[in-house]
């Protein structure tokens, strides 16, 4: 199984990590969880592969990033 690991050193708390892969298929939705400021894995059971990471802050500040899982 494959892990994507969230480090939140910022003040605000994540209201809502989204992973999704290449084709915008949403593979985890962690909407409505609240993520502190602390690190978190989240485990993904997908191939390898790019996906995108989006994440929320409760001040609804929007980060996307692309990561690679082996």
């Amino acid at each position: 199984m494959r892990s994507v690991c969230i480090d939140n050193r910022s003040e605000a708390a994540l209201k809502s990590v989204q992973i999704a892969d290449m084709h915008g298929r949403v593979v985890y939705d962690g909407m409505g969880r609240i993520f502190s400021t602390h690190t978190e894995a989240i485990s993904v059971n997908r191939p390898g592969g790019i996906y995108i990471v989006r994440l929320v802050s409760d001040d609804n500040r929007v980060l996307s990033t692309k990561v690679h899982l082996n």
